[in-house]
C-alpha cells in the first residue's frame, strides 16, 4: 500500500478525514525528529510537508505529489527535483498578504524613528534630550525603497510602503508596469540600483523560491545607513550580513527567518531585529493548508492535476500531451 508522508503538523479531525476519504493509502506522520526509513521512503507517493532532501529524494523513488503547507519552496532540492522529477509540486498560498506587510511597515518606521535604540532612558530629561539620536531620525517621505521581487507579497509591502510617502522601485522579470513602482526594473539591474535607495526589501516570491540570494558583493553595494528588510531563510550570505551588521553599515536590518550561522543568531544589537518567521503570523483559525491539501487529493486521486490549486509542477499524463513545466528559478 502506498505511503502518505505528514511530515507537517495537522489537526486531528484533519487527520482522521484523509483517513476516511482516501483509504487506500497509509498515513504517517511525523513525529519528533524521527524520519522515515529507507524502506518507508521508497512507499512513499504523497508528501505533506515543507521539505524534502537530495538523499530523500533519492530513496522516494514513488514519490508523485508534494504539497506544501507554505507558500515558500526553499526548504526543498528544487536543483534535483527539476532534474530528475515527474512530480507534481502544489502550494498553500497565504490568505492575505496584509500581515507581511504590517511588519514590513512596521520595522521601516521603527528603524526610522530609532525606536529600539532607547529602551528606557536612564537619568534627567535633560541628558536624554541631548542624545545625538536626535539629530538621526528619518523622515520616510520620498526616500526610496527597491522591492527586490513584485511577487503577491511584495507587491503589497511596495503598497504599504508607498502609503508612508516613499518613493517605490521594483524588480519584475519579465519587465512590466506596477501600479504601485514609480519605475520598475529587471534583475539584471539590481547591482546596479542598490547604491542609489534608502531602503531594500526582499521577500518570497510566492512559487518562485528566493527572488534572488544576496551575496556579499550585493550587500556591499548597498549604501551606509540604508534599512535592509529580509523575510525568508536563504537570501543572504549570512557571514557576510553579520560582518556588516557588526561594522554599523545598516541603519537597521530585519531578518524573518532561521539563519543558520549561529553567530548571527545570538547579534545583539538595537538595530537588528531577529524575528522567528512571524511575517505570515496570527494564521487564521481555520487549517488552510490541510483543507487545500485534502481538495487536491481528490483531484489527484483522479489523476487530473490540471484540476488542482496552486499548481508550481505539473504532469500531464494524457497520451499526446507533453509534461509541462514548474516556473521555479534556481536558487
Amino acid at each position: 500500500m502506498s505511503l502518505v508522508f505528514l511530515r507537517d503538523p495537522i489537526t486531528q479531525d484533519e487527520y482522521a478525514a484523509l483517513k476516511a476519504e482516501f483509504p487506500q493509502y497509509t498515513f504517517v506522520e511525523a513525529k519528533g525528529e524521527t524520519t522515515l526509513t529507507k524502506e518507508e521512503w521508497g512507499q512513499v507517493e504523497v508528501l505533506f510537508g515543507r521539505s524534502l532532501t537530495q538523499e530523500e529524494l533519492s530513496l522516494a523513488h514513488r514519490l508523485r505529489w508534494i504539497h506544501l503547507p507554505t507558500s515558500l519552496l526553499e526548504g526543498l532540492c528544487l536543483k534535483e527535483i527539476q532534474a530528475t522529477t515527474n512530480l507534481i509540486i502544489t502550494l498553500t498560498e497565504p490568505a492575505d498578504n496584509h500581515l507581511p506587510t504590517e511588519l514590513a511597515v512596521g520595522a521601516l518606521l521603527a528603524f526610522a524613528k530609532n525606536f529600539f535604540y532607547y529602551g528606557r532612558p536612564d537619568g534627567e530629561p535633560k541628558t536624554l534630550g541631548q542624545s545625538n539620536l536626535r539629530d538621526r531620525v528619518c523622515d520616510l517621505r520620498g526616500k526610496t525603497l527597491l522591492e527586490a521581487a513584485l511577487g503577491s507579497v511584495g507587491s503589497a509591502i511596495a503598497r504599504g510602503a508607498k502609503g508612508l510617502g516613499m518613493r517605490i522601485w521594483g524588480v519584475r522579470d519579465p519587465l512590466s508596469f506596477h501600479p504601485d513602482c514609480e519605475r520598475v526594473f529587471t534583475r539584471h539591474e539590481l547591482h546596479a540600483l542598490m547604491p542609489a535607495v534608502d531602503a531594500i526589501c526582499v521577500a518570497a516570491v510566492t512559487g518562485h523560491g528566493s527572488p534572488f540570494y544576496l551575496k556579499r558583493s550585493a550587500l556591499e553595494l548597498i549604501k551606509k545607513d540604508a534599512i535592509l528588510l529580509i523575510l525568508g531563510t536563504g537570501f543572504c550570505d549570512e557571514e557576510a550580513l553579520f560582518q556588516m551588521l557588526s561594522e554599523g553599515k545598516f541603519r537597521g536590518v530585519l531578518f524573518d527567518g532561521v539563519p543558520k550561522l549561529k553567530e548571527l543568531s545570538r547579534l545583539k544589537l538595537p538595530n537588528f531585529l531577529l524575528t522567528p518567521e512571524i511575517a505570515q503570523l496570527p494564521k487564521e483559525k481555520s487549517d488552510l493548508a490541510a483543507t487545500l491539501f485534502r481538495y487536491n487529493f481528490h483531484r489527484f486521486t483522479h489523476n487530473d492535476p490540471d484540476a488542482m490549486k496552486n499548481l508550481v509542477q505539473r504532469v500531464i499524463t494524457t497520451p499526446g500531451r507533453h509534461r509541462e513545466g514548474c516556473g521555479i528559478t534556481s536558487l
